[in-house]
């Protein structure tokens, strides 16, 4: 009898885990607009050292000021990536209008250039290069302080659609593309890994995100891999409880966990354990997270209808 009532024990706290752990946070949901709007459809979302917020949506960008949300410009324009350069500017990747910048004191934009028109992503290095990838362009590389174009040798990637850049603790440029991921070694070359030559299950590569481990993470449309001293290993729905394959953003918090945004939910892990939040077994506001940021010991997931905030216990 005593066995019977530990399995039962043992089945409920099983059952009820997801919401045992999401426990440890504080949720609060934010929108931009208390109406049903494309202003709530999150891309992007950017701090300032000071604690200043910026988001990109479908509608523009919007600044949160005392306690309330304003607009910041290019309200007609779908903002895909917004980034805070090293020089306190603001830059913004639109669908369709090009790439913009405006400096955090000023009140207008301006185009930063006519090479691009549907901008991805956009990437600061540590030399403060600036790395853009366009949807059918491929990439430009602009000096971060003249935006003027830089010459960029012996680099070739999977294809021109460039869904994000981020570079490793080598100096490595990672590239993603539709037809898999290229490593760009600077002044030698680089190297494309694709389903032929890897373990990816997949070329189409939507994220990447290298943490303080040195770890690269790579997000795809049939699970998450992570490269590592030249050794891969892929998570996915089969052998992890990853919420979902389709991976739209990942990101590092203060403490070392990964985390995962999916079209069904966001996924923690902490190189052991994965842990999934989404509207089942927590206060996320939708369950498509495109966007992770953190501040603090803050994380803050944009989704399609809002903005999720976590904050520790």
């Amino acid at each position: 009898m005593v066995k019977l009532h530990i399995k039962r024990l043992f089945f409920i706290l099983l059952l009820y885990a997801p919401t045992i752990m999401s426990a440890q946070y504080h949720w609060r949901n934010v929108l931009i607009t208390d109406s049903l709007s494309s202003q709530n459809d999150i891309s992007a979302i950017v701090f300032a050292k000071n604690g200043g917020m910026w988001v990109g949506t479908w509608k523009g960008i919007y600044k949160f000021v005392d306690g309330e949300w304003i607009s910041d410009g290019l309200e007609n324009h779908y903002i895909q990536t917004l980034i805070l350069d090293r020089n306190d500017n603001l830059l913004a990747g639109t669908w369709g209008n090009g790439l913009f910048i405006k400096n955090t004191s000023s009140k207008s934009w301006s185009v930063l250039s006519k090479m691009v028109s549907n901008v991805n992503c956009i990437y600061v290095d540590k030399r403060d290069e600036l790395w853009i990838g366009d949807c059918y362009n491929g990439l430009l590389v602009l000096n971060g302080k003249t935006h003027t174009k830089q010459q960029v040798d012996n680099l070739s990637t999977g294809d021109s659609t460039v869904t994000s850049v981020v570079s490793d603790s080598d100096d490595n440029v990672w590239i993603a593309t539709y037809h898999g991921v290229s490593v760009y070694h600077r002044n030698v070359g680089s190297k494309t890994f694709n389903t032929s030559n890897s373990i990816l299950p997949t070329n189409d590569i939507y994220t990447l995100c290298v943490d303080s481990k040195k770890r690269v993470w790579i997000g795809t449309m049939k699970g998450l891999l992570c490269y590592y001293r030249q050794e891969w290993v892929l998570y996915n729905t089969n052998n992890t409880s990853l919420s979902s394959n389709f991976i739209y953003c990942i990101a590092e918090d203060h403490k070392g966990n990964i985390w995962v945004g999916t079209d069904n939910g966001v996924n923690r892990f902490d190189s052991k354990r994965w842990v999934h939040y989404n509207r089942n077994n927590s206060s996320l506001v939708d369950n498509r997270v495109q966007t992770i940021a953190t501040f603090g010991n803050c994380i803050y997931l944009g989704t399609s209808q809002g903005i999720s905030e976590l904050y520790e216990n």
